[in-house]
Order: structure tokens, then C-alpha cells, then sequence
């Protein structure tokens, strides 16, 4: 329980908000707000300031970070040397990644894994963007679907491309086209993905000198997809994360920009248990047989 109320505050220090932490621990705001309240009973501090519904640390809360974030790292090293000792075909592995490639995905890669690993346990967390390197680091996570990480400090094992496509309402006149280019919808109002992490995108978004066209930023890919069915514009997304919503758009072919390369995302390999390099071999053939083929 301990270790939970740890993650917790770690969670919610990282979002600045109890109804963000509930949502991706998969609790209730009152619970997340009750962990919070009992830590500081128990540590007799406040640990966050509380201003209008927004968080932040107080001056002790965040002295004490670092440490409780030492305390998580070495439970993962523990963990990770217990799936040593009961061999690879056992153990647990804390997959995450973006949550609109996750949701599409688990299932089937749940049952691979099973079918060959049947006493491994899984557990699942859905990331946003920008999330998925901080629980990797903090060991909030074991594996993630993802694509190429920012930071040397990540292994990266490339599967695939991502390219780019352009996300039209269905009776928009470019929406029958083949592929387009950033000259064919110059005049278009552009509602584009608010993901700071992401140089990649930045710097193509920077290079093309789209900025003026762009209405909005947003960082949930749904909310994007939602916004160009109901027609308020249109948008340009890595084509995973756009088949991955169900909407009544369509998607074009983008011919301008270099596609992404989507992968799976780890801590350096040394740190990687026999357990999860077994599943991430059953996630790289359940990818090529049931994804890259379909492609």
C-alpha cells in the first residue's frame, strides 16, 4: 500500500491534478485526494498547495520527491531481480504507451503473449504523448508503444513506419485525394497536436511555416479527431494514432513530411528483465503478423 501511495503522489506532483492522477491510475478523485491527505498525516507536512483546484508542490513536498522517487527505482531493481529468480516465463510487465495505439492494440497482444506465456501477468497503463518517457524514467512502466523516444537514455526497437496523414471531414472537396501536400491546404484552418515533447513535429511544424494556419492546439488526439468530423478544420496526425479513434473522417496520404518511426520504447536493455524481453519478442511478431501485413 505504501508503494501506491508513493506512485500517487509522484502522479499527481507530475499532472498538478487529482482528477488527472485518478483518471490514469484508474481510481477515484476522492481516493487520490484521501492518499494525499493521509501521507501528509502520516509525514506531518503539507505537501501540495492547493489554490482553486490547481496544485502545486510545497517547498518540503518537492525536497521530498527525489527520495520517494528512489524508493519506486528500487522497488522496479527488486521486481526485477525477483523475475530473474522465477525465470522468464513468469513475472510481470508494466506495458504502456499512447493511449489510442494501447486501447487498439492490447488485446490482441495480450492473447499472443498468453498463448505463449501463460502464467506472465500484464498490466496496462495508457499514456499520453508526453507521459510515457517521465513513467519509463520513474519506472512506472516496463514497456511502451511509442514513437522514437528525445533521449539517448531510452533503447528504442524499431518496428515500423508512421507517416503523416492529413484528417479532412468526409465531405470536405480534398477528401477523395490520393495524397496532399502543406501547398494544397495552405488556405485550410489547421488544428494541430499541442505536444511540447515532440521536436520532431515542432520542427517540421516550424520549417513549413504552417503556425499562422493554426486555430488550436490540443493534446488529447480524440478531442483533435472530434474537432474535424464536426468541421470546425482540419488536421495532420501520425496515421496510427488517427486509425486508432472511430470518426467519420477521412485520412490523406501527407506527401511533405518524413514519417515517424513507431516502436517499442525501454530503459536501456541491460536493465530489461528475461520477462520482458520475452514479451516484447511476442510483441514484435504480433505486430508483424497482425498489423504490418494488413498494411
Amino acid at each position: 500500500m505504501t508503494l501506491v501511495k508513493y506512485e500517487t503522489l509522484l502522479n499527481v506532483a507530475r499532472t498538478k491534478s487529482m482528477s488527472k492522477t485518478a483518471q490514469e491510475m484508474h481510481q477515484t478523485v476522492p481516493g487520490v485526494s484521501y492518499t494525499i491527505t493521509k501521507l501528509e498525516e502520516e509525514w506531518g507536512i503539507p505537501l501540495f498547495v492547493r489554490n482553486r483546484g490547481k496544485l502545486s508542490l510545497t517547498e518540503g513536498g518537492a525536497q521530498l520527491l527525489p527520495y520517494v522517487e528512489e524508493v519506486l527505482k528500487a522497488q522496479g531493481h527488486l521486481m526485477h531481480q525477483i523475475d530473474n529468480l522465477k525465470g522468464a516465463e513468469q513475472g510481470k510487465v508494466r506495458l504502456g504507451g499512447l493511449k489510442s495505439v494501447t486501447k487498439q492494440w492490447i488485446s490482441g497482444i495480450i492473447k499472443k503473449v498468453h498463448e505463449k506465456y501463460p502464467n506472465m501477468e500484464i498490466d496496462v497503463v495508457l499514456n499520453l504523448y508526453e507521459d510515457i518517457q517521465n513513467d519509463l524514467q520513474n519506472g512506472v512502466i516496463d514497456v511502451a508503444l511509442s514513437g522514437e523516444p528525445t533521449s539517448k537514455q531510452f533503447d528504442f526497437h524499431y518496428i515500423m513506419d508512421d507517416p503523416y496523414v492529413v484528417l479532412l471531414p468526409e465531405k470536405h472537396p480534398l477528401a477523395k485525394s490520393t495524397a496532399l501536400s502543406l501547398k494544397d491546404i495552405k488556405n485550410e484552418a489547421l488544428i494541430m497536436p499541442d505536444w511540447k515533447i515532440d521536436k520532431e513535429m515542432i520542427r517540421y511544424v516550424d520549417e513549413s511555416h504552417i503556425s499562422e494556419q493554426i486555430c488550436y492546439r490540443i493534446t488529447d488526439a480524440g478531442t483533435i479527431i472530434s474537432m474535424v468530423e464536426s468541421g470546425i478544420g482540419i488536421s495532420i496526425l501520425p496515421r496510427f494514432m488517427a486509425m486508432a479513434e472511430t470518426a467519420d473522417v477521412c485520412m490523406v496520404p501527407l506527401s511533405d513530411w518524413p514519417a515517424k518511426k513507431f516502436g517499442i520504447m525501454t530503459m536501456e536493455s541491460s536493465r530489461l528483465t528475461s520477462t520482458v524481453k520475452n514479451f516484447i519478442k511476442c510483441v514484435e511478431e504480433w505486430i508483424s503478423e497482425e498489423i504490418m501485413d494488413k498494411i
